[in-house]
């Protein structure tokens, strides 16, 4: 799961220490929820202030 985290982290111009505990979780629930089909609207990645904070 660690892995699929990074990936989907990259591929978005993120890193680990930019989110808090609480996002990775919900990060986590939601590559969950894509690998069962389902398709998630709202991320937690479509949060702007992200890119905002410091790496």
């Amino acid at each position: 799961m660690e892995d699929k985290i990074k990936q989907v982290l990259e591929e978005n111009g993120l890193t680990e220490s930019q989110l808090t505990k609480e996002e990775l979780e919900k990060l986590k629930e939601e590559i969950k929820a894509k690998e069962q089909g389902l398709v998630v609207l709202d991320s937690v990645l479509d949060n702007p202030s992200l890119f905002y904070r410091q790496k």
